[in-house]
């Protein structure tokens, strides 16, 4: 593999990585304070309805929480991967270890997102006359509106992306190392 074709194919993703999470944080900065439920007759904003109505147990705050910093976090991941082909300062074998934990890293992290946005969704919406999840009423047309549906399968394909540009980062991280390994052992 050539040096040069990776500084770009890093830029590229980073550049990706960036767009899509700031698209994404965009989204859930809409969700939160646009888009509206109905409950009990009463439109109250998402964000209202997860961070201060009561409607939810007190962790959805802290789940809210960690999704909004976890979006924050791949911004700066994908500038720092951007950073880092513009200034292309890497020998071949680091720049293939930092291939291989970026992929690692967007892996576990894309889980650990899954895994609140599932916990987000499966938290209890509780009032008076109604009993129903979150994304239960997400996907109720009578209780939340269609394009705040729409914002939450993208924040759920977002997380699905960065699962397989982990793979593909792994992959070639960890190719590239065995090659360069082979190559020093023959050159010996």
């Amino acid at each position: 593999m050539d040096a040069k074709f990776i500084y770009k194919w890093l830029g590229v993703f980073g550049l990706g990585i960036c767009c899509i999470s700031l698209i994404e944080l965009t989204f859930f900065i809409l969700l939160n304070s646009i888009i509206n439920m109905n409950i009990e007759s009463q439109l109250y904003t998402i964000g209202v309805v997860i961070f201060t109505s009561g409607f939810m147990p007190p962790h959805s705050i802290l789940i809210g929480t960690v999704i909004f910093s976890s979006i924050v976090i791949y911004i700066v991941l994908g500038a720092i991967l951007y950073l880092v082909s513009r200034r292309k300062l890497l020998e071949d074998m680091v720049l293939a270890k930092f291939i291989l934990l970026i992929g690692l890293f967007l892996i576990i992290g894309g889980f650990f997102k899954l895994t609140f946005i599932v916990f987000l969704g499966k938290t209890t919406i509780t009032s008076g006359a109604i009993s129903i999840t979150f994304q239960e009423a997400i996907y109720d047309s009578l209780i939340t509106p269609l394009f705040g549906a729409i914002i939450w399968m993208y924040l759920i394909g977002v997380i699905c992306s960065l699962l397989i540009s982990g793979l593909i980062f792994g992959a070639v991280g960890l190719k590239w190392i065995l090659k360069l390994q082979e190559n020093s052992s023959n050159n010996k």
